[in-house]
């Protein structure tokens, strides 16, 4: 058959065998853009149309680079794919070209991928600025030729109404903002200014910092008119309004609003930012699933934040995004401190006046990767937050709960410690931020010797509308992954110890003084407010026995899992065998107990009443407890009853095999006689054995240690 595709010029042979052909294009373009950019190269290659609809612009703008770095030979696909709204091409591509990694230094093409780069991410949050940001060692330099096309773009788009051009206006005022000397300060205002009457509310939130950071001259009137700017902006996405108006709030300057109006702001915030950060696990093949690496990596990290005097903020923001590129792709244990430089390279020049070169980055890993490295991991980082490098973490709402809470500087400190140290332990971007930061403060206290029900006090309940069972969970998980694991050891033997000497540092008190509660204290205190879930059931893997079987345990976990599969192997048993197949439709067993009842029972009858007897004689042999039977029968009934006794007591205790299981008690599946006997004995055995007292029962689910049932 031959086809034609409108747009094409020549037919396309349409292979019977490849379904691919008769899917509409709507789809096959759907399914090209999942492809990284390797495989779609690849594609492109097999038959024209194929190529046509790889190149269409909705495939290259969803398409993944992945460790593909822009190259002399690939920069045609990238620049394609970067003028489609990839957001990954034009980052990478213009940091390649900023700093002259993988391909020529090119201004204007870096200036080209920031700026659209910059659109596509929105207008809540700028970023491109810390590529960029002075100290320049020229005015004619990459950087700064950069800024002033960014520049030029402001200026010409100033009266166009619309978000569009306002993060890049914000990028402009950041930049002039960092630059020294006070002749840039009344612009960069003005460019703020612009830029948050357009909808940035990141412009809105410097400005804000701008009107408090006066000092001695603040007044109150200025604090009002500040706090009101700042509410105009309250729902613009920017995270850093919603924290600093939360924390004006908190401390009680509510600028003409209620109480109640300002709590319920509040809890509208906890209930926004009470998400995880990444929803996927960890899937590191190459790092331990213990997190033994991601522990140096944070400890080491937090050595290098005390050497530069970076704040906590800086450090929570490296954390965040590590945790996120790990969540995304994969990294191995040699290039795992990289990744964890070049996130604190981003953060530093996010929120730092002081930062970290790159070179300067590269010399603090003892020159272990090169500057060219350095470069390529940053673009890396910023392709994995999306440009979205401000997300929420514990220490934004522990310092809004630690102003409610009212602690001394003491029990603050103590509280950032154990903050800290859950950001070494848990991965903190699987968890709840706003439950986290709950937890560290129910903890410390509650390690202050605060009876339980005043760790979370009423104040903050109100505020964040949490309850302890609401955040119960995670005070256990935090006693458990913090105080409970060993302290790891580096190569030489020696306690990593990064977060206990900085607060050793920071206060000038032993950590050793802080005392942790046992998980026991914990779970005590937590008890009439949570009851923790049961403990989920010990799986066993499987194996096969030397029949190709599955090899069951010793115990069983429950009471008659043998009586399942002896029905299992019975039928099946049966179904293999045709002489008994022909006989089940019209045999008749019949049986006499003690010479005066004769009944006739079909072949299905006996086999579940066979396999009610043979759980209850399971659990009368796992406790080694033997039922009273009567003895009224004839000798040869008991004699019967007996074998068959024996039998089933072989089967309870044999777990090897199933069929061989069910041939012992049995006898020879293959022979229908065989078959009536059996059951004839079980069914006499069946009639005349007394029942099973309760007591007996839960003496039996005790002796193997699992509660009574009925409880």
């Amino acid at each position: 058959m031959v086809c034609w595709d409108s747009k094409l010029t020549s037919p396309v042979k349409e292979l019977d065998d490849c379904s691919i052909w008769r899917l509409p294009d709507e789809i096959i373009l759907s399914l090209l853009g999942f492809l990284a950019i390797e495989d779609l190269l690849n594609v492109l290659q097999t038959c024209r149309k194929l190529n046509y609809l790889g190149n269409a612009k909705s495939v290259l703008a969803k398409v993944g680079f992945g460790e593909f770095w822009p190259k002399e030979e690939k920069l045609k696909i990238y620049q394609r794919a970067a003028r489609a709204g990839n957001f990954e091409a034009n980052i990478k591509l213009g940091v390649a070209c900023l700093y002259g990694e993988g391909c020529e230094a090119s201004p204007e093409v870096a200036s080209e991928m920031l700026i659209r780069a910059e659109q596509i991410a929105g207008s809540s949050d700028p970023f491109s600025w810390l590529l960029y940001r002075p100290p320049w060692s020229s005015n004619t330099c990459s950087k700064a030729c950069i800024f002033k096309d960014m520049k030029k773009l402001s200026e010409e788009n100033k009266d166009v109404v619309g978000k569009k051009f306002s993060g890049i206006m914000f990028c402009v005022a950041k930049t002039m903002w960092l630059q020294t000397g006070e002749d840039n300060n009344d612009e960069a205002r003005m460019w703020f200014d612009t830029a948050a009457k357009k909808g940035c509310g990141e412009a809105a939130f410097e400005l804000f910092k701008i009107l408090n950071n006066t000092g001695a001259t603040f007044d109150v009137g200025q604090r009002v008119d500040s706090i009101r700017y700042l509410r105009d902006y309250c729902y613009s996405g920017s995270l850093n309004v919603q924290m600093a108006l939360c924390g004006q709030y908190v401390q009680g300057h509510m600028a003409g609003v209620s109480v109640d109006e300002a709590i319920l702001y509040f809890r509208d915030v906890v209930k926004k930012q009470s998400h995880n950060t990444i929803t996927s696990p960890y899937q590191q093949k190459d790092l331990d699933r213990q997190g033994k690496m991601r522990y140096i990596l944070v400890d080491w990290l937090v050595e290098v934040a005390d050497l530069k005097q970076f704040s906590r903020d800086t450090l929570y923001m490296t954390v965040s995004l590590v945790d996120r590129y790990l969540s995304q792709r994969m990294v191995t244990r040699k290039t795992l401190q990289l990744l964890g430089i070049a996130c604190m390279v981003i953060a530093a020049r996010f929120s730092e006046n002081e930062v970290i070169t790159i070179r300067e980055a590269a010399w603090l890993t003892d020159n272990t990767y090169t500057y060219e490295l350095v470069v390529r991991t940053m673009g890396k980082a910023l392709c994995a937050a999306r440009g979205n490098l401000r997300v929420s973490t514990h220490l934004d709402f522990l310092r809004l709960f630690i102003k409610l809470a009212n602690v001394d500087s003491h029990v603050e400190e103590l509280m950032h410690l154990v903050s800290e140290l859950v950001l070494l332990h848990m991965a903190v971007a699987n968890s709840s931020p706003v439950l986290v930061a709950a937890a560290v403060v129910y903890f410390t206290l509650f390690a202050q010797g605060v009876p339980a029900p005043q760790c979370w006090p009423e104040t903050l309940q109100r505020w964040s509308n949490l309850s302890i069972q609401q955040i119960a969970p995670t005070i256990i998980e935090i006693q458990k992954s913090c105080f409970l694991r060993e302290n790891v050891k580096d190569h030489r033997g020696m306690e990593l110890q990064a977060v206990n000497e900085r607060y050793e540092r920071r206060t000038q008190q032993n950590v050793s003084d802080f005392v942790a509660p046992t998980l026991e204290a914990v779970v005590t205190g937590l008890a009439p407010y949570y009851i923790p879930p049961p403990p989920q059931p010990n799986t066993t893997p499987t194996t096969l026995n030397a029949d190709g079987e599955v090899d069951e345990p010793e115990v069983m976990a429950q009471s008659s899992p043998q009586s399942v599969s002896m029905e299992d192997a019975i039928k099946d048993s049966i179904q293999d065998t045709e002489v008994v197949n022909e006989e089940l439709d019209t045999i008749d067993v019949t049986m006499q107990l003690n010479d005066d009842v004769t009944t006739s029972m079909d072949i299905d009858n006996e086999i579940q009443q066979l396999n009610a007897r043979t759980a209850s004689r399971s659990r009368d042999d796992m406790s080694n407890t033997t039922t009273t039977t009567a003895s009224t029968s004839s000798s040869t009934n008991s004699t019967n009853s007996t074998n068959s006794t024996s039998s089933n007591t072989c089967v309870c205790n044999n777990n090897n095999s199933s069929r061989a299981s069910t041939s012992s008690a049995l006898g020879d599946i293959t022979n229908p006689q065989s078959v009536d006997e059996a059951l004839l004995g079980t069914t006499r055995e069946k009639r005349n054995s007394s029942v099973t007292t309760p007591m007996t029962v839960d003496a039996n689910f005790s002796s193997i240690g699992l509660e009574n049932p009925q409880f």
